[in-house]
């Protein structure tokens, strides 16, 4: 998991509740099907006090993180920056649908969204999925990548129907 990332996750793990890197290790992989090495979390648990956006409680043995004010302002950001995201994915897909690919409605969309199983996927899945993602705004000036898309994933979705 890149770091960019791991700090993203610590900050809404925190969200709600106060947690020990160990607690934040499990939330991780419950959430991602990835389990972050002690080795890459605490670093980005120091550097992220060093920021001020988490402070630290000692607890007998344990260190308890949780969010400062400014970790909450970013927490904040962070959800915006998601609801972005998610605005350009519903646009994208009403583009999709302009070029007569079935999609799903909004609804259909946003429960996707929330369910898809992300941690079942391996990394070069997720890097087609962001890369069509970033690739949706600029179809309709390309027809031969419209074309080849359609072409692809109709091969796919036969591929999968066959299991």
């Amino acid at each position: 998991m890149m770091r960019g990332k791991l700090k993203l996750f610590i900050l809404i793990a925190l969200k709600d509740s106060s947690k020990s890197g160990y607690d934040l290790i499990k939330f991780i992989e419950n959430k991602t099907g990835h389990k972050p090495s002690p080795g890459s979390i605490y670093p980005v648990l120091k550097s992220l006090v060093k920021k001020k956006l988490l402070k630290v409680t000692i607890k007998g043995r344990k260190k308890i993180y949780s969010l400062t004010k400014a970790g909450r302002e970013k927490v904040k950001s962070i959800h915006k920056i998601r609801e972005a995201i998610i605005k350009q994915h519903l646009e994208g897909m009403k583009l999709l649908q302009s070029f007569g690919v079935s999609v799903l409605t909004k609804r259909e969309h946003l429960r996707f969204l929330k369910e898809f199983p992300f941690k079942v996927l391996n990394p070069e899945m997720i890097q087609f999925l962001e890369a069509l993602f970033y690739a949706l705004p600029k179809l309709k000036e390309n027809p031969k990548l419209v074309k080849l898309i359609k072409t692809e994933f109709a091969k796919l979705t036969r591929i999968i129907k066959k299991q």
